[in-house]
């Protein structure tokens, strides 16, 4: 019963950052990221590594929504990819991009095809690159896991 009570209180608590990153503002976003990813990580359900090398980013709407995609990437692959692993980075990429690589071993998307897929959670990450005029990549790998790399072009 604790352990169940402590879980909720875990889930809370990610909620309310997911929905309002003001460590963003405060922090930046690998520290805002550091502290979402150390909360997931503390559940011990999935285990998160993470690596960011990007000292560039100055852009709070390209920072809101890398944090966006990244955690809306972490819940998806929680709730449907039967994962244990997730491994996150982020860095500078040939001095004309930040590129954001995302990869988890879940089981990957079943009958793959982006283009018929309706869940928010994907639409959400498309949207947001849109919106960013970044590209976006996914790899799809039945039992192999799912695996995204966005460029995000920004002037240094």
């Amino acid at each position: 019963m604790y352990n169940s009570i402590n879980n909720c209180i875990d889930s809370v608590k990610l909620l309310v950052k997911d929905l309002n990153p003001i460590g963003i503002n405060y922090s930046g976003l690998n520290n805002a990221l550091k502290d979402y990813i150390d909360l997931v990580n503390n559940i011990g359900k999935i285990k998160i590594s993470y690596n960011y090398e990007c000292d560039c980013l100055n852009n709070s709407f390209i920072e809101i929504n890398i944090y966006r995609i990244i955690t809306e990437s972490i819940n998806n692959t929680i709730k449907y990819a039967q994962a244990d692993k997730i491994k996150i980075s982020i860095q500078k990429y040939e001095d004309k991009c930040v590129r954001v690589f995302y990869l988890d071993n879940g089981i990957g998307i079943k009958n793959y095809n982006l283009a018929l897929l309706k869940g928010n959670g994907l639409s959400n990450i498309k949207q947001r690159v849109v919106m960013m005029n970044a590209k976006i990549d996914f790899i799809n790998k039945s039992n192999s896991g799912f695996s995204f790399i966005i460029d995000i072009p920004i002037l240094f």
